[in-house]
């Protein structure tokens, strides 16, 4: 697996984002009802069964209807990122920060799937066996002249024979991390990302939590009330040995799938209800603490935008 992920190629994100209107829904429905998993499609299904080999990118006969169900699945991953992240920080503003660092692991988590999933990575379970997809092998190619070149629309996947965990996301998110150019990140929040070289970085202190008995906080029976937790500095002086780390990538993460997420829809007048709804979802009511640090001037740009 670590090979076939080395051999993910670079993507440009502004290349992709128009691309992907070719295959959206004919219209956003509420989530999760409008979700539906990609790996119990039977066109999907019927590209997988052809893979023969393990741990090796084959090509697929292309069918869009696969990049249609991608995009909701990045969509319902952006949307269950903001869920958690504001739960993280309702966790925050009650004292009990100690909670909101094992739930800002689940945001961290479906904020990098969605990414992964706009960028054109999506990966399943089909019973004991993993199933790795790209669906945009080449869409950001450029000519010797930096045009863009002309696209065949295909479909890479792969078959890992067992259920890949949360070593492997996170793998996989430091390989997009590494190829994909034009993130809507300034420098500064692209390189609090960057300093997570490992795929422990991201979990550190959700393991500390769950398996080492560690608990960073005074907090097990008791409040604990302090406006700095949280709150990425002007700085970004943003480093792993913050208690507080997690929850500061988590808002990192939830910030860039949601302008992600926006980027493909906005253009779209059809889309402009949803769009509007999921800016305002965005603001300090929803997101005090996002709305509080850093990130405050882009999620201003972001929120007044036009559609």
């Amino acid at each position: 697996m670590d090979s076939a992920i080395q051999e993910i190629v670079r993507r440009r994100w502004d290349f992709i984002s128009a691309r992907w209107r070719n295959y959206l829904p004919d219209v956003l429905d509420e989530m999760p009802d409008a979700f539906q998993a990609p790996e119990k499609n039977e066109i999907l299904v019927g590209r997988m069964k052809v893979i023969a080999s393990s741990n090796q990118f084959e090509d697929v006969i292309d069918a869009p209807i696969v990049r249609t169900l991608i995009f909701e699945a990045a969509r319902f991953c952006a949307e269950r990122c903001l869920y958690f992240t504001r739960t993280t920080e309702q966790l925050v503003s009650v004292g009990t920060p100690t909670a909101a660092v094992t739930i800002s692991y689940l945001a961290m988590v479906f904020g990098s799937r969605s990414i992964q999933s706009l960028l054109g990575i999506y990966y399943c379970f089909s019973e004991n066996s993993t199933w790795l997809i790209d669906i945009w092998p080449g869409a950001s190619d450029t000519t010797s002249q930096g045009r863009l070149r002309e696209w065949e629309p295909c479909i890479a996947a792969l078959v890992n024979r067992q259920r890949i965990g949360h070593e492997y996301h996170w793998k996989l998110f430091i390989r997009l991390r590494s190829v994909a150019t034009r993130l809507p990140l300034d420098d500064n929040a692209m390189a609090a990302l960057r300093r997570l070289r490992d795929h422990g970085s991201f979990s550190t202190q959700r393991n500390g939590i769950h398996y080492n008995d560690c608990w960073p906080y005074c907090d097990l029976y008791r409040r604990l009330n302090d406006a700095e937790i949280g709150i990425l500095p002007d700085g970004w002086s943003v480093d792993e040995e913050q208690l507080d780390h997690t929850l500061k990538i988590a808002q990192i993460v939830a910030f860039c799938s949601a302008h992600m997420l926006l980027d493909v829809l906005s253009p779209l007048r059809k889309f402009r209800n949803y769009c509007a709804e999921l800016k305002l979802r965005l603001g300090p009511d929803w997101h005090p603490l996002m709305n509080a640090g850093a990130l405050c001037d882009s999620l201003n740009r972001l929120r007044q935008h036009p559609d």
